[in-house]
């Protein structure tokens, strides 16, 4: 149709969502019987205590969003309204019983999500760049990690900030409509390991935002 988008297309086959969902599974176990660690230091008891306490908190707020995302089963399509272009390539996924195939209408906002003062969904407007909408939303917030900022497409890929190659201008990318734009909270205090969990845990919470997105449109 002439409102579709097919950049955001939602392809979900069954046996990638079984497997994606006991990788969540496995993830919340994981973070369910692994204790908040302090990262080693020369800090006080007290301070440690807080920081231990601060942890905990993370936790359970990572494991309500975890608990409240099922895994999608999305295969990730690179497809045009120009069939033609596509058919007979790589692109042209063999299709699978059971395998659903969303296409919806053209968003007109980038989400700006996480750690922002203000998460919202901000008018798309062409050529504005990944700083000109974080700022629209707010900005990232004291506990907000900028370094680990990492853009959403609405076709289910992921632009994160440690990507070398783009390192030196991620903030002037580009958006495209029915990007997700997520700040990860920082994890302060928190032992290597620990972070690395956070990490991996958030990613698989924030996973679920652009087809949550691409549903509602």
């Amino acid at each position: 149709r002439e409102d579709a988008y097919p950049p955001a297309a939602v392809l979900q086959r069954q046996q990638v969502r079984l497997l994606a969902e006991q990788a969540r599974q496995r993830m919340i176990q994981q973070i369910e019987n692994t204790p908040p660690e302090v990262k080693p230091g020369a800090i006080g008891t007290q301070q440690a205590t807080d920081v231990r306490q601060s942890l905990e908190s993370q936790r359970q707020e990572i494991l309500t969003s975890l608990r409240s995302h099922p895994a999608s089963g999305r295969l990730i399509v690179n497809i045009s309204s120009d069939v033609s272009r596509w058919e007979n390539t790589p692109a042209d996924i063999e299709l699978r019983a059971g395998d659903t195939l969303l296409i919806p209408k053209r968003p007109d906002f980038v989400l700006v999500s996480g750690q922002v003062y203000n998460p919202a969904a901000i008018s798309y407007v062409p050529g504005r760049d990944l700083a000109w909408y974080l700022r629209k939303g707010g900005g990232a917030t004291p506990v907000g990690d900028k370094k680990d900022i990492y853009v959403l497409h609405a076709d289910g890929s992921v632009m994160p900030h440690d990507n070398s190659w783009l390192n030196h201008n991620f903030m002037s990318a580009r958006m495209r409509p029915g990007d997700t734009i997520f700040v990860p909270q920082k994890v302060v205090g928190g032992s290597t390991a620990w972070q690395n969990i956070t990490a991996v845990a958030q990613a698989m919470a924030a996973a679920a935002l652009p087809i949550a997105i691409a549903a509602s449109y």
